[in-house]
């Protein structure tokens, strides 16, 4: 039979709610009982898919109409009205607006991204993000500006899929580095975006299997990569230029602490706030800081530092 909710309700959640045992009693003691009832049930939620309207080349409307034509139910976000969500069973990659380079599609993460960094007209913009591939090209259909884009990728095929992808959505001027053919070391960017992997928490609505591949240590390894990546990704930064961290998850040890340790040791960036760039309503302290089972947008935590000197 089922655990008792009344004798043990951290087993009765992990049981009934289909979570690690340590997950549970870690959200329990660090968000109470309640709260991780709505996390965990959340997390059980059938994801979706978004759609981001490349305005090189369309409209959103134009986006949703060629949607309906073809039976495909979708509705904006409403947060981002330019980022349609669809059904996530669709393969979008048949879709014939995605393989023209209509449509992108996007994680809310990106669109977070694109908001912070804020590009302007014929900035110099390196986009850091070691495991996730698909930012490199969101980045810049999501900004619609010209600017100048540095990305990377692990491999000289992967990188010819991003060159091949950065043409069909329009952009031009960009740049991909692998390993080999690494970038200039004293180079210096307008603009730095930096999205480490992390334990993969925030996003168990979309990846359901992940939760019984993380261990508890992932986190404590995490932090020490997510803080190596930021401070590379500092050293870049430009005078007077932007720094802007983000990842998905909303577990403070890749959270707000990476940031509070990384300002305690860099007198020299400042945290602008969040709110002048982002809906108020989905930042706090200062920072983006979504959760998924609270806004049922894709957990998101960002923030936007500035070099003073």
């Amino acid at each position: 039979r089922y655990p008792s909710k009344e004798e043990n309700i951290q087993l009765f959640l992990a049981v009934t709610l289909s979570h690690p045992l340590w997950m549970v009693k870690r959200w329990c003691e660090r968000h109470g009982e309640e709260v991780t009832e709505k996390i965990c049930g959340a997390n059980n939620d059938r994801a979706h898919l978004h759609l981001y309207t490349n305005h090189r080349r369309t409209s959103t409307e134009a986006l949703a109409a060629w949607l309906r034509d073809h039976e495909c139910t979708s509705e904006p976000m409403s947060h981002y009205p330019d980022v349609l969500r669809i059904n996530g069973l669709q393969n979008v990659n048949a879709m014939d607006p995605v393989i023209k380079g209509d449509c992108i599609v996007a994680r809310d993460i990106d669109v977070v991204i694109a908001q912070l960094a804020r590009v302007t007209k014929d900035a110099t913009v390196r986009v850091s993000c070691p495991d996730r591939s698909t930012i490199n090209v969101s980045l810049p259909v999501l900004c619609n500006m010209p600017a100048s884009f540095t990305t990377f990728a692990r491999f000289e095929v992967h990188a010819d899929i991003l060159r091949k992808r950065m043409s069909t959505a329009g952009v031009e001027s960009f740049r991909v580095y692998t390993p080999e053919a690494g970038e200039d070391a004293t180079a210096n960017y307008d603009i730095v975006v930096v999205e480490p992997k992390v334990s993969g928490l925030g996003l168990l609505h979309a990846r359901p299997e992940m939760r019984w591949r993380i261990e508890l240590d992932a986190i404590r390894k995490g932090s020490e990569h997510q803080r190596a990546l930021l401070e590379d990704a500092a050293a870049r930064v430009s005078s007077k230029g932007v720094l802007v961290y983000a990842c998905s998850s909303f577990e403070n040890e890749e959270t707000f602490g990476v940031i509070d340790a990384f300002l305690a040791d860099h007198p020299e960036f400042v945290k602008e706030d969040a709110a002048s760039f982002c809906e108020p309503s989905l930042c706090s302290n200062g920072c983006v800081s979504i959760q998924y089972h609270a806004h049922k947008v894709d957990t998101v935590f960002a923030v936007r530092l500035r070099r003073t000197t």
